[in-house]
């Protein structure tokens, strides 16, 4: 289940990257604005202006979308990361701690036994 999740988003990442970058190259083929013409009406070097400007726009509000969605997916999967760490972290703890109650356990033991064989040596 968790693994389809991961899939999915990552999946959903990669679309999103290949959206804005879709979205950046039509922003490259559109170029810079348009040079008025000297021959033309003032008005019509402004229509032309606006219509690369409209088009301009279009693609940024676009591509801010898309950068919104993404950094959500990116805090997402921040925090299932941080939450995965944080078990990881507890599991850790657990083992180290079931490791030092194994050493001291040994250690007792051990003591334990050399203190009987040394009273069973000072009574042979």
């Amino acid at each position: 289940m968790a693994d389809e999740q991961s899939r999915l988003e990552s999946t959903r990442m990669s679309d999103l990257r290949d959206a804005i970058s879709d979205l950046r190259m039509q922003i490259d083929k559109l170029g810079p604005p348009p040079l008025p013409i000297t021959q033309i009406v003032d008005s019509t070097n402004v229509l032309r202006i606006n219509e690369y400007l409209s088009a301009r726009d279009s693609i940024l509000s676009k591509m801010a979308q898309y950068y919104d969605e993404y950094i959500q997916e990116l805090e997402a999967l921040t925090s299932s990361m941080l939450g995965v760490q944080s078990d990881l972290l507890d599991v850790l703890k657990k083992q180290s701690s079931m490791i030092k109650e194994t050493a001291d356990s040994k250690s007792t033991a051990q003591q334990a036994s050399k203190r009987r064989s040394k009273n069973t040596q000072v009574f042979n």
